[in-house]
């Protein structure tokens, strides 16, 4: 995984519930996974709409159900929106 997401893993755990933490920790671990296995860099960069769009097959493959295959996809749109607003990524989306 890229250095860019890892400030976002520190700083979750900052500023977050206990379940809305378990469920941003599983997010950001389920996305080391999916770069350990697909063999890619995942940074703010080389997540695109249509890495967004390829995710919830590799997720449903790996035997999740659709509910929570979405709040994934839910909290990495979270994720992001919030580096963007704290200046983490300078894609200026």
């Amino acid at each position: 995984m890229s250095n860019s997401l890892r400030p976002l893993q520190n700083e979750v755990s900052d500023s977050r519930r206990k379940a809305s933490l378990q469920i941003y920790k599983a997010t950001i671990n389920k996305l080391i996974e999916f770069s350990k296995a697909k063999k890619c860099k995942i940074d703010f960069e080389h997540i695109t709409l249509n890495f967004i769009m390829n995710l919830p097959a590799t997720l449903t493959q790996q035997g999740m159900a659709t509910n929570t295959v979405g709040k994934y996809i839910k909290t990495i749109n979270h994720l992001l929106n919030e580096a963007t607003n704290e200046e983490h990524n300078n894609l200026g989306i």
